[in-house]
């Protein structure tokens, strides 16, 4: 018995092959809200594309560049690391790859899933709700179910999945959340079109298998201690059971989830900012607002209108890339400007933005909205040690979920995966020519680029915030898992145009 005890508490060694020392899972990583999910960024590319090509290209870069993406995720001692071997090859393999060859085009059976952006009929001008199609099949094969699956596998971080037809081609990338976010990924894949398009592996930017930009705020080297003001600690006992309790109704009173897509235009957003620009010169303002600010503060303003004597307070967060935040020190090499710009493990926080009566979505101007938005964000980056302290408190609390408002509140967050570039990626590197092409219209695409994002996650997503997905050169993509009673009210409060 007592040899049992030590045997099930013994350490478990290092396995053999890998590169020293292995790399542990960051706080970030780790972050209790979606770490244990798995995600597939799927893109649809409208053209058919060399399956062998896209396959080399691909391990040539993980392998020269971007080692770290071949990783495999190990859970050791309790805790989560990343082993890079030290060598790539057959019983180790930089990605897995899977292809499925269609010798027909999509669009030539009618009993295939209707793509977003071939739905007929649809607003130019005006944004449109669309019921998300089940496009799994086309993007996955084989996916772990759980994060323990994952590492039951020993398998690389990455899983591609195409399927290839005449006129499209769907390539789902698959991933841990805990290996990678959406900016990450867009680098990787960013790196892979310039490959394919002929730039030199020696001038591609990769990433050391070892860095972590980090260590700067893990506890060992934060200066001081923070606590945050929100959070579990601020919400109490009675708070959680509240919030908890509350949100468990509103779930129970609408159960069925509806994933949805919002197709916006971008000539829609752009009168709303130059409306609202022309507001501020009127006034004399330098304030200005992006077109992210407009389109948060219109999505929101469209579906809490309906609350107009509702004081309760709604917290929003918007998830926010760090790469970009005046936070680091730059103090070694694994901390240097390019190492964090290349960094391709988990760099974002959700930063709260001041919380405002739902009745304000009812009460106040899309100019006003928008500029609570951009003026807390600006308030971030005139003021970096907020930030600073944010990352320093989840390094130092990287189990800890902090409850996301009072118990008696609302909460709402925004993720942008329009920052990681999707829509401006070019597969042309890849493309074939297809003799009697049935691509619409009978002509190929001249250049193979991406159509369209659809974002797949083995855990149900929440459905009190939104992700802006991508944007081409006509419209941006939102995704929103939404309770089918909240769409039936949306759609008969009549602001809102659905497909």
């Amino acid at each position: 018995m007592l040899w049992s005890f030590y045997k099930r508490n013994w350490p478990t060694p290092l396995p053999a092959g890998i590169r020293l020392p292995p790399i542990p899972c960051t706080p970030l990583d780790r972050l209790p809200s979606s770490s244990n999910d798995i995600l597939t960024a799927g893109l649809i590319a409208n053209a058919r594309l060399d399956a062998r090509k896209l396959e080399n290209t691909l391990v040539t870069l993980i392998e020269e560049k971007f080692p770290r993406a071949g990783a495999r995720l190990a859970l050791r001692n309790g805790l989560y690391e990343f082993h890079v071997p030290e060598t790539f090859g057959k019983d180790t393999p930089a990605v897995r790859f899977t292809v499925e060859d269609h010798a027909e085009g999509y669009r030539s059976n009618v009993s295939r899933p209707q793509l977003p952006m071939d739905v007929p009929g649809l607003s130019a001008s005006a944004p449109t709700i669309l019921k998300a199609p089940d496009l799994s099949t086309y993007f996955r094969r084989g996916v772990p179910r759980t994060l323990a699956e994952w590492i039951q596998t020993k398998g690389p971080l990455l899983l591609v999945h195409l399927s290839v037809f005449d006129d499209l081609t769907f390539i789902g990338v698959t991933f841990p959340h805990i290996g990678f976010d959406a900016v990450g990924i867009g680098i990787v894949l960013r790196a892979w079109t310039d490959l394919l398009n002929g730039s030199n592996l020696d001038d591609i930017a990769g990433m050391e298998w070892n860095a972590e930009p980090l260590e700067e705020f893990m506890p060992h080297h934060a200066l001081t201690t923070t606590e945050l003001s929100e959070g579990s600690d601020r919400v109490g006992v009675f708070g959680k059971m509240w919030f908890i309790a509350r949100h468990l109704w509103s779930e129970l009173w609408d159960p069925a989830l509806v994933p949805t897509i919002v197709r916006v235009p971008k000539v829609f957003l752009a009168e709303l900012k130059g409306q609202i620009m022309g507001e501020l010169q009127k006034e004399g303002s330098d304030e200005w607002v992006s077109s992210s600010d407009v389109l948060t503060a219109w999505w929101y303003k469209e579906t809490l209108r309906h609350r107009i004597n509702d004081r309760t307070a709604v917290y929003h967060y918007m998830v926010a890339n760090l790469r970009t935040r005046p936070i680091w020190s730059y103090g070694s090499e694994m901390g240097s400007v390019e190492c964090i710009q290349r960094y391709i493990g988990n760099m974002v926080l959700p930063l709260p933005i001041p919380p405002l009566p739902a009745s304000t979505f009812h009460d106040q101007s899309l100019t006003a909205l928008a500029l609570h938005f951009r003026r807390a964000l600006n308030h971030y980056n005139t003021e970096p040690a907020e930030i600073r302290a944010r990352v320093r408190w989840s390094c130092a609390n990287p189990t800890k979920l902090p409850f996301p408002c009072p118990g008696d509140a609302d909460y709402r967050f925004t993720t942008n995966w329009r920052i990681a570039g999707f829509g401006s990626l070019d597969f042309s590197g890849a493309q074939v020519q297809v003799a009697n092409s049935c691509a619409s219209e009978g002509r190929q695409a001249k250049k193979a680029s991406v159509k369209f994002l659809h974002l797949m996650l083995n855990l149900i997503p929440p459905r009190y915030g939104i992700c802006i997905l991508m944007e081409d050169q006509e419209f941006v993509w939102l995704s929103k898992m939404s309770g089918k009673k909240e769409l039936e009210d949306l759609r008969r409060r009549g602001n809102v145009l659905f497909a």
